[in-house]
C-alpha cells in the first residue's frame, strides 16, 4: 500500500515539474479560473485496452494504438495545463507517462466531482497540490481507486484467477445439467459454468481463470467460451405459464479388450454393448417450477420422456411400461417422471411418479460425471417410486423428506396386498457449505410376505474450490416370512469419488467402488442374449477414471477407462465377464451429450 501511495504521489508530483504561470501571466491563453471551470476532455486512448463489442472480450491494444498523435496529447495537456501547450514538446515516453498521469488525475477529478474551482487569486499550483493529496488518499481506498470511478479492465494475462464451483443440479433448467431429487447429494460440475460467469469473457474473470490455462495444449479452453447454453425457443403462452421445455441427446460407444462372444460388456449395464453405437438417451421434459419465494401458494409439476437403450433399465417392473409390451431388443421408451408439486410457504408436497432420492448417481445422463454407472446404482438402489412425499427446509442447515410409496420401481401393486411403503430422508449442510451429509431410506413390501429396505448415506466434502470428495455407503436387506420359513438377502457397498475441475472446459474424476452381493441375488447379466446370468455371490470391484470436456455450453464429452473384477465367495458356474469366461475386464467408453 505504501508503494502504491508513493507511486501515485510521484506521478502527480511530476506535474509540478512543468512550469505553470499564475493567473496574471500574460502568456496564458486564459485565466486559471476559466481553465478550472472548463470541462476536462476525455483522456487520449484507453490506456492500452480495447473491447470487442461482439464478444465483450478485453484485449491489450495493438502497439500502434498506444501511440497517440502529438496533437491529441497536446490538446489534452493544454486542457489540464493552459501553459503547457506553449512549452517545448517532451519525448514520446514522457508524453505517454504524462498522459497516463493526467488520465488518472482526470478520473479522480471526475469521480470526486470537484465543483469549486480555484478563484482568480488562488495559485494553480495549490490546486495541483490538492490533487496530490487526493491521489495519496485514494491509495488507502480498497483496490486503490475511488468508489465511484469507472473500473479499468485488465488484460486477461494479468487478471487474478477466479473460480466458483457449480453445484446446481437439484431442479433442472432447460439446456443445463438437471439436478437430481432434493435429497440426493450434489454431483460435481461437469458441463455448466459458474454463477459468477466463469465461462464468460468478463471484467473479473475468463474461462480458465488465467491465460496460461487457456493456452494449455493438454486442456485448452477458449477465453470467450459462452457461459450460458442455448435453449429451445419457448412460446409466449408457455412463458406466461412459466413452463419450460428442454432435454438432451446422449450417445456413445464402449469396448472391452476381451471381445465377448455375446456382445455384452459383462454385467455392466446402461453402456452394456461391446463396440456398438448406442443412443442411450433421447430425453425431453416439460416443467413448471415452484416459485413462491417461501411464502404463499404455488403449483408446479414435471413430465419426463426417455427413449433409447437406457430405457430398458428404468422401466417399472410392475405396471406402466411393463404393460406396454415393447418388443424392440434394445431401444425402448419410458416415462420415468410425471408428478405435480404444491407449495405453501416453506412446505412442498410432491405426488406422482418420480426418481428415487436414494443414492448419489441418477438415471439422467447430465446428472452424472461418468458415462458408466456404479454397481450399487445398477443393482443396489431403486430408480423410481410412485407415491407422495412432503419436503421442508429446517433453517439453513437441515432439510427433511417423508412420504408414502407403492414400492421400488413399481407403479401398480398387482399382488393384491396394496401395501404402502415409506420413503424419506434428512440432509445436513455445513455452515460454509463445504460439507454435507444426506441419509435416505426406502422401505416397502416387495411381493407377498416379502419386506425390503434400502438406505444410502452420502457425504460430500468440498476440499478446495476445485476439488470435491464424495463418500457413499449403501445397504439393502430383503426378508421373506411365510409358513415360519425365513430367508433373507443382503447387499452393501462403498463408493468413493474424487472430482477435480481443471478449468471451465475440463474436469477430471475417479471412482473407486466395492460392492458386496452376499447371497448372489442382485448382480446378473441383463439383456436379451447376455450369457453372464449368475448368480454371483461375492464382491465386485471397479475403478473408473475419466474426463469431462465441454467445448460448448451445450456440449459434453465424457471419455473414461474402467477396470472391473470379481471375487467369488464360493465356486460359480459362469464368471461375470466375457460371456461367462472371465472374472474381470477393461472397458474403454466415451459418450457425447448435446443439451437443448
Amino acid at each position: 500500500m505504501n508503494a502504491t501511495r508513493l507511486a501515485l504521489a510521484g506521478l502527480a508530483l511530476g506535474l509540478l515539474s512543468v512550469s505553470i504561470p499564475l493567473a496574471d501571466d500574460a502568456a496564458s491563453p486564459r485565466s486559471p479560473a476559466a481553465a478550472a471551470q472548463a470541462p476536462l476532455p476525455a483522456p487520449p486512448g484507453d490506456l492500452g485496452l480495447v473491447e470487442d463489442p461482439a464478444t465483450l472480450c478485453v484485449h491489450p491494444a495493438p502497439t500502434d494504438a498506444l501511440r497517440q498523435p502529438e496533437s491529441e496529447m497536446a490538446e489534452f495537456a493544454g486542457a489540464a495545463n493552459p501553459a503547457a501547450a506553449t512549452q517545448a514538446p517532451a519525448s514520446g515516453l514522457a508524453q505517454k507517462a504524462g498522459a497516463a498521469t493526467r488520465s488518472a488525475v482526470h478520473a479522480v477529478v471526475r469521480a470526486d466531482a470537484i465543483d469549486q474551482p480555484p478563484s482568480d487569486g488562488q495559485d494553480l499550483q495549490q490546486a495541483q497540490l490538492r490533487l496530490v493529496q487526493m491521489l495519496t488518499a485514494e491509495a488507502d481506498r480498497p483496490h486503490g481507486r475511488p468508489a465511484s470511478a469507472p473500473r479499468l479492465r485488465q488484460p486477461a494475462s494479468v487478471r487474478q484467477a477466479g473460480f466458483q464451483s457449480e453445484d446446481d443440479y437439484l431442479d433442472p433448467a432447460p439446456g443445463t445439467a438437471p439436478r437430481s431429487p432434493a435429497l440426493r447429494p450434489i454431483p460435481d460440475p461437469v458441463s455448466t459454468s459458474s454463477e459468477a460467469g466463469l465461462g464468460a469473457c468478463s471484467a473479473g474473470s475468463d474461462a480458465c481463470g488465467n491465460s496460461a490455462e487457456c493456452d494449455s495444449l493438454l486442456f485448452p479452453c477458449s477465453p470467450c467460451r459462452a457461459a450460458d447454453p442455448w435453449k429451445l425457443p419457448q412460446p409466449s403462452l408457455m412463458q406466461q405459464w412459466r413452463l419450460e421445455l428442454g432435454g438432451w441427446i446422449d450417445q456413445g460407444i464402449s469396448a472391452v479388450a476381451n471381445n465377448p462372444a455375446d456382445g455384452y460388456n459383462g454385467v455392466v449395464t446402461f453402456n452394456d454393448r461391446d463396440a456398438e453405437y448406442q443412443m442411450n438417451q433421447l430425453y425431453a421434459y416439460l416443467e413448471r417450477k415452484i416459485d413462491n419465494d417461501g411464502g404463499g401458494w404455488d403449483v408446479g409439476g414435471r413430465v419426463d420422456f426417455l427413449y433409447g437403450t437406457d430405457a430398458r433399465f428404468t422401466e417399472c417392473i410392475d405396471g406402466l411400461e411393463a404393460n406396454w409390451h415393447q418388443t424392440e431388443r434394445f431401444y425402448q421408451a419410458a416415462l420415468p417422471q410425471f408428478y405435480f408439486d404444491v407449495a405453501f410457504n416453506e412446505w412442498k408436497l410432491r405426488a406422482g411418479h418420480f426418481y428415487s432420492i436414494v443414492g448419489y448417481e441418477t438415471v439422467m445422463a447430465t446428472g452424472n460425471f461418468f458415462y458408466s454407472h456404479s454397481y450399487v446404482h445398477q443393482y443396489g438402489e431403486p430408480f423410481t417410486h410412485t407415491g407422495m412425499w412432503l419436503m421442508r427446509d429446517l433453517g439453513e442447515h437441515w432439510s427433511f423428506t417423508a412420504g408414502l410409496q407403492r414400492g421400488d420401481d413399481q407403479f401398480d401393486d398387482t399382488d393384491g396386498l396394496d401395501a404402502a411403503g415409506f420413503l424419506g430422508g434428512v440432509t445436513w449442510r455445513g455452515f460454509d457449505d463445504r460439507l454435507s451429509l444426506a441419509f435416505a431410506i426406502s422401505a416397502d413390501e416387495f411381493g407377498p410376505h416379502t419386506n425390503r429396505y434400502i438406505y444410502s448415506l452420502v457425504g460430500t466434502w468440498q476440499v478446495t474450490d476445485r476439488l470435491k470428495y464424495v463418500f457413499q455407503h449403501d445397504l439393502g436387506d430383503t426378508r421373506n416370512e411365510a409358513l415360519r420359513l425365513r430367508t433373507n438377502a443382503q447387499w452393501y457397498g462403498i463408493n468413493q469419488y474424487l472430482l477435480y475441475t481443471i478449468n471451465d472446459c475440463w474436469a477430471a474424476g475417479m471412482r473407486v467402488e466395492w460392492f458386496r452381493d452376499q447371497e448372489g441375488t442382485r448382480v446378473h447379466g441383463l439383456g436379451d442374449g447376455n450369457r453372464n446370468v449368475g448368480p454371483y455371490p461375492g464382491s465386485f470391484y471397479e475403478i473408473t477414471a475419466g474426463l469431462n470436456w465441454t467445448p460448448h455450453a451445450n456440449v459434453m464429452v465424457r471419455p473414461e477407462l474402467r477396470w472391473d473384477w470379481y471375487d467369488a465367495s464360493r465356486p460359480v458356474d459362469l464368471l461375470p465377464f466375457d460371456a461367462g469366461d472371465r472374472g474381470g475386464q477393461f472397458l474403454l467408453g466415451c459418450d457425447f451429450i448435446v443439451t437443448y
